[in-house]
Formats: structure tokens, C-alpha cells, sequence
């Protein structure tokens, strides 16, 4: 049933690389993205992206249907389910292979299940090269225990970058000129 419903509604969830100016972006609205990071404990905490959460294979499927069903991830707006979830993978992750088959549909059927119909992957992206992200943005990127970074990463920056393009600012460069 569940498959015919995103069929007919011409829906077809797989897993998309994603670029760092992709991840970029996606950061900039932060309402409906989940971000599941599944290196290593010691590269996480060195650095990672802010309001990521570390998993693993074990147990990345209950931090997805709890993140999905927290106050936080709630809407107001009806039919406002366009949710994301980026999955950080390290080079030689097993789970990478499984969430572009069957299992993904699978979890994104759960999820919506389990949420009473309320909420279900809308897309899913995967970022394999986490390097050449934080050396691109590494004020995107947190560790662990730093105050001034967070309130670094949580300032204003472009709201999106365009490839091959001149930044010269956002909205709060130009208020009160």
C-alpha cells in the first residue's frame, strides 16, 4: 500500500551524493534536515557538523524515528513533511550499500508508520567526504567543546552559495544602508 501511495504520488527515494556546497546549503535550513554522522567517535568529536549526531550501524534506525518524532522536528503547517536526512558515511561503511537498496523504502515506510502517517524521508543524501567539506566550511563544523565555535557556526553566512560565484553578502549587510 505504502508503495503505491509514493508511486502514484510519483515518488521514488534513493540515496543522492551530496557535494559540500550542496551540504552547504541544505545547512542554511536546518527545520527539516537530520543529520546521522557515522565515523568514527574520534573523528566526530574532533569536528562535526553542528546538530549532527553520531551512530552506527546499530543504532542509526531508533536516532532516525526519534529525531522524526521529537517536538522539534514537529510542523505547524499541514502537510509540511519534506523532510531530509544527511548521512555522513567514512570511506568504508558498510551501511552505504544497504541504504541504496530495499531499506531505505523500508525505513521511510516505519517512519512514516510510525508517526501516523505525519512524516516520511522526503530525500536522502549521503556525504562520503567529510574532509573536504570541513576544509571548505570549517565554521560549519564544530568540535566537540567549544563555546566560541558554536556561536561561530551559529551566525549568519551566505544563505547559499552558487558554484562559480562572488559573495558579497547576505540580508544583514544591507539592513539600515
Amino acid at each position: 500500500m505504502y508503495k503505491k501511495e509514493l508511486a502514484r504520488a510519483g515518488v521514488k527515494l534513493d540515496l543522492k551524493p551530496a557535494t559540500p556546497l550542496l551540504v552547504y546549503n541544505m545547512l542554511q535550513d536546518m527545520r527539516h534536515l537530520v543529520i546521522l554522522d557515522f565515523r568514527e567517535q574520534d573523528a566526530f568529536d574532533a569536528a562535526h557538523i553542528r546538530k549532527s549526531v553520531h551512530v552506527d550501524s546499530g543504532s542509526y534506525e531508533q536516532t532516525l524515528f526519534a529525531a522524526f518524532n521529537s517536538k522539534q522536528s514537529q510542523t505547524q503547517y499541514q502537510g509540511d513533511d519534506l523532510r531530509r536526512v544527511l548521512f555522513i558515511l567514512p570511506g568504508n561503511c558498510s551501511i552505504e550499500s544497504k541504504l541504496k537498496g530495499e531499506e531505505l523504502l523500508q525505513l521511510d515506510q516505519a517512519i512514516f508508520k510510525a508517526t501516523n502517517g505525519h512524516s516520511h524521508i522526503h530525500k536522502a543524501y549521503s556525504l562520503k567526504d567529510f574532509d573536504a567539506f570541513h576544509n571548505k566550511c570549517p565554521y560549519m563544523c564544530l568540535p566537540q567543546s567549544s563555546e566560541r565555535d558554536t556561536v561561530l557556526a551559529e551566525s549568519r553566512f551566505p544563505s547559499e552559495i552558487k558554484q562559480d560565484a562572488l559573495w558579497l553578502g547576505n540580508l544583514t549587510n544591507v539592513l539600515g544602508h
